[in-house]
């Protein structure tokens, strides 16, 4: 049986999550009704020009999120970043650390792990040309600057 001090701690975590969830979902079903009677105007306006309109024949177009990160430009901020750390760092802390030189304080776990991927499978690529080293025990994995100051 888990202690009663913990279980109030998890129990408070689980809670506090629920809210979080249900106050998102309360925004999603808020912006799902504005964009519910947007479309109904739009029915309307359509059909003033067209009488036989049909919704079902407009395929819907679904929104791109804007890019981070320019072509290119994701590795530059991976090596800035490690400059500036002095140190090696996991795949993990440096996405972090990209992610707050954009501007990003509090990035979500999905963020980060998207940029961890794309960080790993980018230096792996690196490993080739010299610049970076990695440690191969270990986990995680520490990435460097080759000749960079290690600490």
């Amino acid at each position: 049986m888990i202690p009663a001090m913990a279980e109030t701690h998890v129990l408070s975590a689980l809670k506090d999550k629920y809210a979080e969830l249900a106050g998102k979902l309360k925004a999603c079903d808020d912006e799902a009704s504005r964009l519910q009677a947007a479309l109904a105007n739009l029915d309307r306006t359509i059909r003033l020009f067209e009488n036989d309109f049909s919704p079902a024949a407009i395929r819907p177009l679904v929104p791109r999120k804007p890019k981070l990160f320019q072509k290119g430009t994701v590795i530059r901020h991976a090596l800035d970043a490690m400059r500036e750390a002095g140190k090696p760092l996991s795949a993990r802390d440096l996405a972090i650390m990209v992610l707050n030189r954009q501007g990003i304080q509090n990035p979500d776990n999905a963020a980060v792990e998207h940029l961890r991927r794309v960080l790993t499978v980018t230096l792996k690529r690196k490993l080739g040309d010299g610049d970076i080293a990695v440690t191969e025990h270990g986990v995680p994995r520490l990435w460097s600057i080759v000749g960079a100051a290690n600490h």
